[in-house]
């Protein structure tokens, strides 16, 4: 009862000191249930015959604090769920893309040249349209990104399972056993999930929230197998890899660290890890030998040969790793603090392959521009500092004078806080989404009106398509995979056909965010992928369609920015 009335006392609070006049009586009756809630705590704090119990209402008030903050983020996150577009981010266009795909039973990975296929594993869009066709309708995007959260919200909820696994492994049976400490860890790892810079896409359509849900899950068998080992284990260790492989590439990186820990700490035969080894290759081999034979060559091209052309940007490498510093802090003084204890030491091996697996997405996020590789190694590394945290969490003595108990009280409530704002984790409860939007869908859709969806190319956004049944090619997403500057060299090979359907003016309208700037998409920082000069040639601007105004927060922003609408300089010609 305390936690759910500090919980919701203090997020209306928030709501309300962030809306102004307008949320004065909201954010008055959150002040209100904040102080129905406090006064419990203040008098159990000011009983001098009697410490405060583990689990009790000074749990609970910190739970409720950070429960609050959870709450603000989930508010803030509810309307771009919820956008009926796929512009919130870069890979919603490519994954709805495929969605298409599945409804026409068209191959997931097309040539190289058409320029409409994804350079991730297929598993997840296969998964959240499955799931999605389930429980509605498969084409609605909002619900599309409904389903993807609840893998993160899953992840949150295995993370919290590993937490526990944690405490009792360290010897700290009842604290694994109190729910405080759960709603505690659970309101907090929402924050680290839905964290603005290492998570930013797990409320979108992309592969991310899946991963994070399968590396929880590697991080609940690792403390599972260390403690308690079962027979399935094993199966599961083989298992997850794979399934992460169908999930994302990178997450195979799983087999290399469960082989680590069958060697260091269980102590394993070489043989059997090698063993287990060829077991989750063979499996991994199956997966791509049945993709192969599904979709032939232009799945090794999109989801192995277009990905190793990429470079490693050291000095991205150090920026993200810089940026991610408090994540491995707290991860560092966690784990010492764990394995210091004799109980802990069995957690040795565990807290290493998390530290392994922060580390190494720190190294493979100077592939991108921003730092979502990292969020998985965040998310784990949390728990491991909330198990610490709830391990050393000390009560009040018997005797103690009110005021300390009350410094003590505040002082162990306000760390989570802390903590939190030193890691950026809050958003402000209030709808940041701009009120503009509907225009620039609107202006966008009248584009399509009186000509075949299939005639008019717009760079990126597939929601239209979507609706029609259109298989478009010549997306700026896939462009972009092959001239960014994070390669040595633009694949030419892979552009030669978009750039002749654009010079045979295929097209009888084509709609390009900041075609005539260096930002386009279609030839970013104008390294001359031939693709931008082509349409400038043989299209001639029309009209613009302006970009959504008023946008706080956007990523990557161009996704909201002008729309230059080109007709052929000649009658179009099929």
């Amino acid at each position: 009862m305390v936690m759910a009335l500090v919980a919701i006392g203090g997020f209306l609070a928030l709501y309300g000191a962030h809306h102004g006049a307008s949320g004065a009586t909201v954010g008055a009756a959150g002040v209100a249930l904040l102080t129905l809630g406090a006064v419990p705590v203040f008098l159990l704090a000011r009983r001098g015959e009697k410490g405060v119990p583990d689990g009790a209402l000074a749990v609970a008030a910190a739970a409720g604090a950070v429960g609050a903050l959870a709450l603000c983020n989930l508010f803030h996150l509810r309307p771009y769920l919820l956008l009926p577009v796929d512009l919130l981010g870069f890979s919603e266009s490519p994954f709805v893309t495929d969605l298409i795909k599945l409804r026409l039973g068209a191959p997931l990975y097309t040539p190289l040249p058409d320029n409409n296929s994804f350079p991730y594993s297929c598993g997840t869009q296969v998964l959240t349209y499955a799931i999605a066709n389930l429980i509605g309708d498969g084409t609605s995007i909002p619900l599309l990104r409904c389903v993807q959260f609840s893998y993160v919200l899953g992840a949150v909820a295995v993370a919290t399972a590993a937490l526990r696994s944690i405490l009792r492994a360290s010897g700290s049976e009842s604290r694994a056993r109190d729910w405080s400490w759960s709603a505690l860890a659970a309101a907090f790892l929402v924050l680290v999930a839905t964290d603005g810079r290492f998570n930013l896409y797990t409320h979108a359509l992309h592969n991310d929230g899946l991963v994070l849900l399968l590396s929880a899950c590697g991080l609940w068998l690792l403390v599972e197998n260390a403690h308690a080992p079962r027979r399935w284990h094993a199966l599961a260790m083989v298992l997850l890899p794979v399934v992460g492989f169908s999930v994302k590439q990178s997450a195979l990186i799983w087999a290399a660290l469960f082989a680590a820990h069958f060697l260091l700490e269980r102590r394993l035969s070489w043989s059997l890890v090698v063993a287990y080894g060829l077991a989750t290759g063979a499996l991994a081999g199956l997966v791509v030998g049945a993709s192969w034979w599904a979709w032939g060559d232009p799945y090794l091209e999109w989801t192995f040969v277009s990905l190793s052309l990429k470079n490693v940007s050291y000095e991205r490498v150090l920026d993200h790793g810089f940026a991610a510093a408090g994540y491995l802090a707290l991860g560092l003084a966690a784990g010492i603090g764990l394995v210091l204890r004799p109980q802990g030491r069995g957690l040795l091996w565990p807290w290493l392959m998390s530290l392994g697996l922060f580390c190494a997405e720190v190294y493979t996020s100077g592939v991108a521009v921003v730092s979502n590789h990292i969020g998985p190694g965040a998310l784990l590394l949390s728990t491991w500092s909330l198990a610490a945290f709830a391990l050393a969490w000390r009560d009040s003595e018997v005797g103690e004078p009110a005021w300390k108990r009350l410094v003590l009280l505040g002082a162990q409530v306000g760390i989570p806080i802390a903590v939190i704002g030193a890691l950026q984790l809050y958003r402000a409860p209030k709808n940041v989404l701009s009120g503009d939007f509907p225009r620039y869908i609107a202006a966008i859709e009248r584009e399509f009106e009186g000509l075949p969806a299939e005639q008019v190319l717009l760079d990126a956004g597939s929601w239209i398509y979507l609706r029609e049944g259109v298989l478009m090619r010549d997306r700026s997403a896939p462009v972009s995979l092959h001239v960014g500057s994070n390669q040595a060299e633009i694949t030419r090979s892979a552009l030669a056909d978009t750039i002749e359907r654009i010079r045979a003016r295929s097209y009888a309208r084509i709609l390009a965010r900041e075609l005539d700037t260096p930002r386009t998409r279609y030839d970013f920082g104008d390294r001359g992928s031939g693709v931008k000069a082509a349409i400038l040639e043989n299209y001639r601007i029309v009209r613009r369609i302006h970009g959504v105004r008023n946008v706080l927060e956007w990523w990557p922003p161009h996704l909201v920015s002008e729309i230059v609408v080109l007709e052929p300089i000649e009658p179009a010609t099929r």
